[in-house]
């Protein structure tokens, strides 16, 4: 005996639907987790739902887009965002995240790397690092500050007080740019400065420690005013020593010459 409604057939939550039509209809569905292309016939549009490990609904963007790497997936088709901007994924457990983007469930998120706080949200990241840690990779594993001179706070390593470091150009700057886009906790961030590929210095113990301030850069380092150079070894005219210095030698002219008088 037949159903009294008719045959039904129950879809999972992840079953994509595929629809034609009118073109003013698709605007709606576009705002509302599908994604529509054209068709031969006019004015008719084939839209389908975005899958899971996608949302949609973006303003003026009539793809769906892939839930971010970090602790984000999406287990459900035809999600979209609210208000046209923001992101409708779902967040990992704490201590969990998806390395290539695009979860599809929570068995997607993987615990976190070595070195990282599991104790917390992994955001945009591999989880962040655990107290005196830093990374090279945004997406990879947290390591224990290396040496004595430096140390560890938001993913990375800066020079501590009193110490110099050298840096060569093309390290520096990629590493600025590298720490810069740490510090962009939204999705915001730069996908191609997610890594840092080059060699981090070695920090040298200045021989007069309140020389090398670095209280200006804490990446670069920087010498305490007046002074310059390797270890920051080198006075400037507008050092207070090279004053002192210039004084002195003025008093000792002096000196000189009043007793050349007698």
């Amino acid at each position: 005996m037949s159903a009294p409604f008719g045959s039904r057939t129950c879809l999972r939550p992840s079953t994509v639907m595929v629809m034609n039509i009118s073109y003013d209809a698709a605007r709606w569905f576009q705002a509302r987790g599908f994604s529509c292309i054209g068709t031969k016939v006019d004015n008719l549009r084939e839209c389908t739902s975005c899958p899971t490990g996608t949302y949609g609904g973006h303003v003026n963007d009539d793809t769906c887009q892939a839930c971010p790497r970090g602790g984000f997936y999406q287990d459900q088709v035809g999600q979209y965002s609210l208000d046209g901007t923001s992101m409708n994924c779902k967040n990992c457990t704490e201590g969990t995240f998806v390395r290539d983007g695009s979860g599809k469930d929570p068995l997607s998120c993987k615990v976190c790397p070595t070195g990282t706080n599991k104790n917390g949200l992994a955001g945009f990241r591999a989880c962040s690092c655990l107290d005196n840690y830093f990374r090279r990779d945004r997406f990879d594993k947290c390591e224990l500050c290396p040496q004595e001179g430096v140390h560890c706070k938001n993913d990375y390593m800066a020079i501590g007080q009193g110490y110099y470091w050298n840096w060569s150009y093309t390290n520096i700057d990629e590493y600025k740019r590298f720490v810069e886009n740490l510090l962009t906790f939204n999705d915001s961030y730069k996908n191609d400065t997610t890594r840092f590929n080059g060699s981090l210095p070695i920090a040298h113990k200045c021989l007069k420690s309140d020389r090398c301030a670095n209280d200006v850069d804490q990446i670069t380092g920087n010498c305490a005013e007046g002074y310059i150079g390797w270890m920051c070894k080198t006075v400037t005219k507008n050092s207070s020593l090279y004053l002192d210095f210039v004084v002195l030698v003025q008093l000792l002219n002096i000196s000189f010459w009043n007793l050349q008088s007698f």
